[in-house]
C-alpha cells in the first residue's frame, strides 16, 4: 500500500509542476483574474491539498 501511495504522489507532483506552469502562462496572457486561470487555480488547490494529504499518510507509514 505505501508503493501505491509513493507513486501517487510521485504522479501528483508532476501534476502539480505542469498545472502551475499552465496556470502561469494564462496569467500572463489572459490576467489573473480570467475565468481560466481561476480555474487553474482552483485546480492547483485541490491538488496541493491532496498531496499534502498524501504526505501526511506517508509520514504516519514510517
Amino acid at each position: 500500500m505505501e508503493n501505491l501511495y509513493i507513486k501517487n504522489f510521485i504522479t501528483l507532483d508532476y501534476e502539480i509542476d505542469m498545472l502551475r506552469q499552465a496556470m502561469i502562462e494564462k496569467g500572463k496572457t489572459k490576467g489573473l483574474n480570467d475565468p481560466e486561470t481561476l480555474q487553474y487555480s482552483e485546480k492547483l488547490d485541490k491538488l496541493i491539498f491532496y498531496h499534502q494529504h498524501l504526505r501526511k499518510r506517508l509520514q504516519k507509514a514510517d
